[in-house]
């Protein structure tokens, strides 16, 4: 409790010395950041999606976008055929992503890729997982799209699917660590 209360008196001292003194010298403002980050707190789509995520769903996604589009361009397509893979509309998403320039059309499936990909902690939510192989339509070398398409194939028991995106994936990726050792397992190379 005593901690508590010596907080309390230094917040207390700090804001009398700003009263008294005026504010303390600001350090120089950074230079803004250059991201390509679906989630750039600057990119209007990346904040449609944000609000729109909750949306995503079989129920709601189709008439949420009717209702409030995403905004145009790339971002904007990208963010809005992520939230239809979400909700199993991959039909829809593939033809959102179609209707971009050639030139565009894997760059947006990246992002795809990075809004509803893996969590920090490796674990792909179920209903993203079919977007992972919508991903590679436009982006076929995509090493984690075919990992997670792969792993989510050997999860639903198609071994033969499963097999042909883990070569894939073990063809592209040139690092021996924890994702190769389990492509590996997967496909039953053990000796590898």
């Amino acid at each position: 409790m005593r901690k508590v209360y010596l907080l309390g008196l230094a917040q207390l001292l700090i804001s009398i010395a700003v009263l008294f003194f005026g504010e303390p010298p600001s350090p120089a403002a950074p230079e803004p950041a250059v991201t390509t980050s679906p989630f750039d707190s600057h990119d209007r789509a990346a904040v449609w999606y944000e609000r729109a995520h909750r949306h995503c769903n079989a129920r709601e996604a189709l008439a949420h976008l009717r209702r409030v589009p995403a905004p145009d361009g790339l971002s904007g397509s990208a963010h809005a055929a992520a939230c239809l893979a979400l909700a199993g509309e991959l039909d829809a998403a593939r033809a959102t992503l179609v209707r971009l320039p050639e030139d565009q059309r894997w760059r947006a499936a990246g992002v795809v890729f990075e809004v509803i990909g893996p969590s920090p902690e490796g674990h792909m939510e179920e209903r993203a997982a079919p977007a992972m192989e919508l991903v590679l339509e436009f982006w076929p070398d995509h090493w984690m799209a075919l990992y997670y398409a792969g792993v989510a194939r050997f999860d639903r028991g198609d071994r033969a699917g499963a097999a042909e995106l883990l070569e894939r994936f073990l063809a592209e990726y040139p690092s021996y660590d924890g994702w190769r050792a389990a492509a590996i397992r997967m496909l039953g190379k053990e000796t590898e």
